[in-house]
């Protein structure tokens, strides 16, 4: 597949987060791409970069549920270097992303999901 961008939902394998311990693979999607600063604060994901130097909030109602926002009290703010990537789960208050453990290196990206299975109502191919 192409380079990774902005919305892609990406599959990675996800032995740096448990030490090699075991052999997973993680799907979440990007919301930052190399150079762009990310902010989440209050269930609120801010897009700081060349484009947009005063920042501006990520829109992303055409992916997540009602209700599936950031924590109210998480914080995090990271400047991406270059082949990192600011990941983040579809399902917020379950998910296990960037917001815990960082960036997400270029070399641990595997692919891209074929098709969305749940919710049933939201069944999408990409």
């Amino acid at each position: 597949f192409g380079a990774p961008e902005r919305g892609d939902g990406v599959v990675f394998e996800a032995d740096f987060i448990s030490q090699g311990a075991r052999r997973e693979f993680y799907i979440k999607r990007i919301v930052g791409v190399p150079g762009d600063r990310i902010q989440v604060q209050d269930g609120v994901v801010r897009l700081i970069n060349r484009e947009n130097p005063e920042g501006i909030i990520i829109e992303e109602d055409a992916y997540l549920e009602e209700g599936e926002r950031t924590r109210q009290g998480q914080f995090s703010d990271v400047t991406l270097g270059a082949d990192e990537y600011y990941v983040l789960g579809d399902n917020r208050d379950n998910s296990s992303d960037s917001r815990f453990w960082g960036v997400l290196k270029r070399e641990y990206i595997v692919g891209k999901p074929l098709v969305r299975l749940f919710p049933f109502q939201n069944i999408t191919v990409y």
